[in-house]
């Protein structure tokens, strides 16, 4: 799904949807969160919700407690909720669902206390867009780490979550890691995308079988716009390309063996001709025309048939 519709999506959900920063800070505060705690996108992004000090005490969401907790477990991969009040805006009583999202960042939603369904189906849909997508999706830091990964990339290299999160290609998968990095350093070095990067190798160090990727990555941008990480898409074409080549074999094979008839022909004084499966005669036949007297337009098709007595003929039909 591209990022501006996305960003749309993200926009008009009914709830109140924010992310923040490995520093705590917002990098994403939608309508709906500003409609349901009186702060605004221009107050709240960039600002710290879990304290690091005093000087954080006015703009936090969380009593230090809650904030503790969050951290935890966060911390651990866990989603945690709870209430809160909405201490400097308006003062009302707020569900909230906070999560790991991708890279470093985390994920949470906002609601009136009466309204935890229409949580729980913000959050289904924010996951299923990831988790449900026909193609394989990671995200990697900016040390080029794992960070989030969707089933299809299980499905297509093998593996587990746990065996990458935490860990760079290179270490999960030897050289055809090292390979796939290059494109993640080039995109953190200039945040432009690159699309359609062929990759091909062996996964886990050389013991998984031979595949071959389309790698799109696109950069992964926080508020400012700095790059924070790597968003990748990959798309499995082994077998794909492993027809192609096998297409462009044969017919390179068959190429050279109607040459190799066509040579015979044209060396020979007997009558040599080559008939295609339905019995006519595509190509020319110069020993064979030396002796019926056709021309090569007569030649050609079933037109070699009239050079053949008509008690015979059948025979070559």
């Amino acid at each position: 799904m591209p990022d501006d519709l996305l960003a749309e999506l993200v926009e008009l959900l009914p709830v109140g949807v924010f992310a923040l920063d490995d520093d705590g800070r917002v990098a994403l505060w939608n309508p709906a969160a500003e409609r349901l705690t009186g702060w605004s996108a221009g107050e709240m992004v960039g600002r710290s919700v879990i304290p690091h000090g005093p000087a954080d005490q006015p703009s936090m969401m969380f009593d230090a407690y809650t904030a503790a907790r969050i951290a935890e477990e966060i911390r651990s991969g866990r989603t945690v909720s709870g209430m809160l009040t909405a201490v400097g805006g308006k003062g009302g009583q707020l569900h909230f669902r906070v999560a790991p999202g991708p890279g470093s960042t985390t994920l949470g939603v906002l609601h009136d206390v009466g309204d935890k369904e229409m949580s729980d189906e913000a959050f289904a849909l924010l996951d299923a867009l990831w988790e449900t997508a026909p193609v394989g999706l990671a995200y990697f830091d900016t040390e080029l780490r794992y960070r989030r990964l969707n089933g299809v990339v299980l499905e297509t290299v093998g593996g587990s979550v746990d065996d990458r999160v935490g860990r760079t290609p290179a270490e999960v998968h030897g050289p055809v890691g090292a390979t796939f990095s290059e494109g993640l350093r080039a995109v953190l070095a200039d945040g432009r995308p690159r699309s359609g990067v062929p990759v091909a190798g062996r996964s886990w160090h050389g013991r998984g079988p031979f595949q071959e990727w389309q790698v799109h990555y696109y950069p992964v941008r926080i508020v400012g716009g700095a790059v924070r990480g790597v968003g990748v898409v990959m798309v499995d074409v082994t077998v794909a390309e492993r027809t192609r080549r096998a297409l462009d074999e044969s017919a390179a094979e068959r190429e050279h063996a109607l040459n190799r008839y066509q040579s015979l022909v044209e060396a020979t004084s007997a009558a040599v001709w080559i008939r295609e499966a339905d019995g006519s005669a595509r190509r020319d036949a110069p020993g064979l025309r030396s002796i019926t007297g056709q021309t090569e337009l007569e030649h050609r098709g079933w037109g070699y048939l009239d050079a053949v007595h008509r008690r015979h003929r059948h025979e070559l039909e």
